[in-house]
């Protein structure tokens, strides 16, 4: 074989082995009325010598601050503690957000940002966003790229006006109410179900993994996306 002929030869096999194959379709479990798909412990009891602990807040590495705080302000409700500028290094900011609605317990929202501030680290769900002016690099947001980042989960009272008020702001939405999310796409990738996770499963399985999320809710779940394209997922808040 001509050494020009080996070579194509090896280019071949090598692109042939980097692309992704669908397996044939195997038969599609019959549905199951007595299936369970929720798996439950034994024992749901606090975990001894962990008291007090608590999820405080997650961060966010956002590529328009402005743009950040405008959306979490006025789609999801967020109140801005502050932002912190480190002293001789006025390209990097760090702003916390969260809901100012009696976060420590005390009955009534705080004062002033100040005094918020003070207890952040009382606080439960609040979020952290990181922000590098001139990055020479743009983080893609799951919705993009899968990523270990999946979404964020928010509740509120009414889930039904929630969605008309994301249409009122022109909020992008991934899925509206009443519908089951799609097989392939930017919701899709943020659930680590996109195209590139996926290549070992054919669409009748796919369709099957969506069909049996109805138990979970999905429904009833509205999907969203912020300015840099994270998904928030926001559910009816169950009242007594």
């Amino acid at each position: 074989m001509w050494p020009e002929a080996a070579l194509i030869s090896s280019l071949i096999l090598a692109t042939t082995q980097l692309i992704p194959t669908t397996q044939a379709c195997g038969p599609v479990p019959v549905s199951n009325s007595s299936y369970n798909p929720f798996e439950f412990p034994k024992s749901c009891d606090p975990r001894p010598g962990f008291t007090g602990y608590g999820i405080n807040h997650f961060g966010l590495i956002v590529n328009d601050l402005n743009a950040t705080i405008d959306f979490y302000t006025q789609a999801i409700g967020l109140s801005l503690l502050f932002i912190f500028t480190p002293e001789g290094a006025p390209f990097f900011k760090i702003a916390y957000m969260g809901h100012n609605n009696d976060t420590a317990n005390t009955g009534k929202p705080f004062a002033t940002c100040e005094e918020f501030t003070l207890q952040k680290n009382d606080i439960k769900g609040l979020i952290e966003f990181l922000y590098l002016d001139n990055a020479t690099y743009t983080p893609r947001a799951s919705t993009k790229v899968t990523n270990t980042f999946s979404h964020i989960g928010l509740i509120v009272p009414n889930v039904t006006e929630t969605q008309e008020k994301m249409k009122k702001l022109k909020v992008p939405i991934l899925k509206p109410l009443g519908e089951l999310p799609a097989t392939s796409g930017p919701l899709a990738n943020a659930f680590g179900l996109g195209k590139l996770s996926t290549g070992n499963f054919c669409e009748e399985q796919k369709e099957a993994l969506v069909q049996g999320l109805i138990p979970s809710g999905t429904l009833q779940h509205l999907m969203v996306t912020d300015p840099d394209g994270n998904v928030i997922e926001i559910q009816q808040l169950i009242t007594e």
